[in-house]
């Protein structure tokens, strides 16, 4: 594990790890944050230029593979692959139909997984769709939230970054100042002892029951929906008693399905290093 923060390249870390590590590398397969077109990236949250070639030349590999992170996730963090899932409410089989795996962390997406013994995953840019704007309160917090001169998108809000922007706008509203870090908001609604937290945590499950509602509708992933992530994580204890469940249900009603989506969470930090690795294997590397 290192740091991202402050660091110039990956090349750096890649430096690190070689110094601790005497193996030789048969090939490699990195998930990156960002799209990733005719074996490039653009990260969304680093300016990080990353070459096959030139990783590949530093560690010896004879391949270096580049996919996304929620596709990654999508190969190895949900049934049947190897992260595993601890069921958050209704069923999920894989042998009914797709699956959806959201990724909440430093940012938000969703990739589609088609398919049980030779999995196919379709990569995603979900979380830069535009947050719906509902009423006056939603659309004051989207002002808030939105970088300058951008229109406020689900990652901006349902992040650990966007935890702490809707913490600071629910103290804002209450002539607070101040804020907190994801995890102390977490530890805060788990305390009792901050009704600002309280407030911004249950303003974020209704926001993110009703974005996943909505995707889910889009993709009908009637093998399951599963949550993976740091910030996914931190807020599950604390999303049935803010009503994700409810604003989930009653949007998915309206649909008029007779078959609903079940939802897990994936507890494995290491999921989507399970994904590079059966992505890999499955490109014979």
């Amino acid at each position: 594990r290192f740091p991202n923060a402050g660091v110039a390249a990956l090349e750096v870390h890649l430096h690190r790890y070689l110094q601790e590590f005497n193996g030789g590398f048969a090939g490699g397969c990195l998930a990156v944050a960002g799209v990733v077109e005719d074996g490039k990236v653009s990260m969304s949250n680093l300016d990080w230029h990353i070459d096959p070639p030139a990783i590949a030349a530093l560690t010896g590999a004879k391949d270096v593979l580049l996919i996304n992170d929620l596709v990654a996730l999508g190969y190895g963090g949900a049934p049947p692959g190897v992260g595993g899932a601890r069921q958050m409410f209704g069923g999920t089989d894989p042998a009914k139909g797709p699956r959806m795996v959201v990724g909440i962390g430093t940012g938000f997406n969703i990739a589609v997984v088609h398919g049980v013994d030779t999995p196919e995953v379709f990569a995603s840019e979900s979380g830069c769709m535009a947050l719906p704007v509902l009423d006056r309160e939603m659309l004051q917090l989207a002002q808030f939230a939105a970088p300058p001169g951008k229109v406020c998108a689900l990652g901006d809000v349902l992040s650990g970054g966007g935890l702490e922007a809707v913490y600071r706008w629910e103290a804002e509203r209450r002539r607070r100042s101040g804020g907190l870090s994801g995890a102390e908001i977490c530890a805060a609604v788990s305390a009792g002892d901050d009704l600002i937290a309280e407030r911004a945590m249950a303003r974020f499950a209704w926001i993110l029951g009703g974005a996943v509602a909505d995707l889910a509708l889009s993709y009908l992933p009637f093998g399951g929906i599963y949550l993976a992530g740091s910030v996914a994580r931190g807020v599950a204890p604390f999303l049935e008693r803010f009503g994700f469940e409810q604003v989930f249900t009653d949007r998915i009603s309206g649909a008029g399905l007779k078959q609903g989506f079940g939802v897990a969470l994936i507890d494995d930090d290491f999921a989507a290093l399970h994904g590079c690795a059966a992505y890999a294997q499955s490109r014979c590397i």
